[in-house]
């Protein structure tokens, strides 16, 4: 994962929802869309590709691929990055004519209005980040993952081990930022987290061929060359070992 989290709702249950509420949102223009119609649907697509980008693991899994190489960012400056984009397409939003949007367009605005006020509402109280882990999703679930995500191409399995070389990288970044939340005494009740430490054990194990990370690297297509997969399964194998176990 690119730092920009894994399984915090603050990203992933946050973002599974624009992705619903965008998709729905998206309807084909009316022929006779005039230039608010248009402004409106061009500060849609811009939103929707900031929530791909701000959560790529939740785009992988639904079906957006141009991020699987990368994770989340479970940063205080990435929520204040985004915080910022929501409040800016908000500002945006205002400024479209709404007087000659068909009902549909006016019902997607009003729509997109209260999903980018609710976001900023939430982003902007610090008790969100007990969103960030819990005994249901965090770190501890990525082994899930693989689960979620297509493997039918070559670059598929690369994406997959790109993500698994750079977990560290996201663990330390997200460990951070439980730390920061704890300082300000923002923790989740001792009885959610009983079970965690049990789900991060099981996520480590001795041969990597036995890893919920390798799993997707066991049965490969016949489209990519055999040398190849000896090549991507000794990388994954090592990605586990030196970089995921740790």
């Amino acid at each position: 994962m690119q730092v920009s989290g894994i399984g915090p709702k603050s990203r992933w249950v946050y973002s599974v929802s624009a992705v619903i509420i965008c998709l729905f949102l998206i309807s084909e223009p009316t022929q006779a869309a005039g230039n608010g119609a248009r402004q409106l649907r061009a500060l849609l697509a811009k939103a929707w590709q900031q929530n791909l980008r701000y959560d790529p693991v939740t785009a992988s899994t639904e079906g957006f691929h141009a991020y699987d190489a990368l994770w989340p960012a479970p940063s205080l400056a990435a929520e204040r990055l985004r915080l910022a984009q929501i409040e800016a397409n908000l500002v945006a939003l205002k400024r479209i004519s709404t007087a000659q949007l068909d009902p549909s367009e006016q019902l997607n605005d009003q729509l997109f209005a209260y999903r980018l006020a609710d976001q900023a509402e939430a982003l902007k109280f610090p008790d969100h980040a007990l969103l960030l882990m819990n005994q249901l999703w965090g770190p501890q679930t990525l082994g899930n993952l693989p689960r979620q995500l297509r493997f039918t191409t070559q670059a598929d399995y690369v994406h997959w081990l790109r993500r698994l070389q750079s977990l560290g990288a996201y663990l330390d970044a997200f460990t951070r930022r439980l730390r920061a939340a704890l300082a300000a005494g923002i923790m989740q009740p001792a009885v959610v987290m009983q079970r965690v430490p049990g789900e991060i054990a099981g996520q480590i194990v001795r041969q990597p061929d036995d890893s919920p990370f390798y799993t997707p690297f066991k049965h490969m297509p016949d489209t990519i060359p055999v040398a190849e997969q000896h090549k991507l399964r000794r990388q994954a194998r090592q990605a586990i070992l030196t970089g995921v176990n740790p």
